[in-house]
């Protein structure tokens, strides 16, 4: 999953491509239906997962999935 990831540029920030594509592979795994349903998670707990302290936002999260898939916010 994460072997062609540098195809896909990114501005530089907290949260890289990889972070980005696991977090989206854990939400299908829980399945969670929109990125909306992360509200009612605790940003902590999945932070954990990622190795991170937290996820992002949902803003933040669709600005990023905005930039990947060359789509307008």
């Amino acid at each position: 999953m994460l072997e062609g990831a540098e195809e896909f540029p990114l501005p530089p920030g907290y949260y890289g491509i990889d972070s980005l594509l696991v977090l989206i592979a854990f939400m299908v795994l829980a399945r969670l239906k929109s990125v909306e349903s992360l509200r009612s998670c605790a940003p902590g707990e999945w932070g954990k997962l990622l190795g991170l302290d937290r996820i992002p936002e949902v803003r933040t999260l669709r600005e990023k999935i905005a930039l990947l898939t060359g789509l307008p916010v």
